[in-house]
């Protein structure tokens, strides 16, 4: 068998707990609600002025944080029932989340570094994360380590330059530096 074929037959015998599969796949459903609703707050403002749909425009900011803690503390901890390393990422993920989107930082508005920090959050360090916790359950060749992680990279870079594309005109009239308003694209 060629090592290509190997690596895939490997890839996919993964013996994984059923338990396991369903923790991830409501942590990622978790974090990322918390994901969405954290960034839409600090969206607020902007979103109402351009006439954007914004989950949180009816949040108090108790019901705001109450949802944000039920859906990242879940989320956590479904991970820590996993690996407890695995929690890292998670924190990680939270961490740039936090400098993208809050006004203190909003490394959303920072052109190519916006865009980089996005593909990270959102799509790079799940993939990790994925991976990491996979691979205590057999061996995930290297390749497919870099493949995937790569793959998920450039997806996350194109995802955030489509959404901006899309918001582009909004993003300009309110004030908003995305890439796509410092690139002018269309």
């Amino acid at each position: 068998v060629s090592q290509s074929r190997y690596a895939l037959i490997v890839f996919f015998k993964l013996s994984i707990p059923l338990l396991t599969l369903c923790y991830l796949f409501f942590a990622y459903l978790l974090i990322g609600f918390g994901g969405y609703l954290f960034n839409d707050w600090f969206d607020r403002n902007t979103d109402k002025k351009a006439r954007k749909l914004n989950v949180s425009e009816a949040l108090s900011i108790y019901q705001f944080t109450f949802l944000l803690l039920i859906f990242w503390v879940s989320g956590f901890f479904l991970i820590l029932a996993i690996n407890l390393y695995a929690g890292c990422f998670i924190l990680i993920q939270f961490l740039l989340l936090s400098v993208y989107s809050r006004p203190l930082f909003r490394l959303k508005e920072s052109g190519w570094l916006g865009l980089i920090i996005d593909a990270f959050y959102a799509h790079l360090l799940p993939a990790c994360l994925l991976l990491f916790i996979l691979s205590d359950f057999g061996n995930i060749p290297l390749i497919i380590w870099i493949v995937f992680l790569f793959f998920n990279f450039f997806l996350g870079v194109r995802d955030i330059i489509i959404h901006q594309l899309e918001d582009v005109n909004s993003d300009r009239i309110m004030g908003v530096k995305t890439i796509a308003v410092y690139r002018d694209w269309e």
